[in-house]
């Protein structure tokens, strides 16, 4: 398992290992840091991330709350899977990952 981590710059947030109860308030901050320094959009870079639950999910809508546009990127067909159930795509951005990852889903 690979541990939490968070990295911003310029309003994009690059994050990795699982994001729960237990690292969300990380997240929170990196979000609020991506918010202050961006005055619209926030791009979030999950391609490392392995597990979301509906704390990092709660996190993931903050910035949208307070007017910020924001596009996840890199999602791995289950992150992106759990956000699409959550119903994420109505009010993220959530690009569609490809034939390769829908043939990965459908496994």
């Amino acid at each position: 398992m690979e541990p939490f981590f968070a990295h911003v710059r310029l309003g994009n947030i690059t994050v990795g290992g699982e994001v729960d109860m237990e690292t969300a308030p990380d997240l929170r901050i990196a979000l609020e840091t991506a918010c202050d320094g961006s005055g619209g959009d926030i791009t979030i870079d999950l391609t490392s991330v392995s597990f979301i639950d509906s704390s990092g999910i709660s996190e993931l809508v903050r910035p949208v709350n307070h007017g910020h546009r924001v596009v996840v990127t890199g999602a791995s067909p289950t992150v992106r899977r759990t956000l699409l159930l959550a119903g994420l795509d109505e009010v993220l951005e959530v690009p569609d990952g490809g034939d390769d990852e829908l043939a990965a889903g459908a496994r």
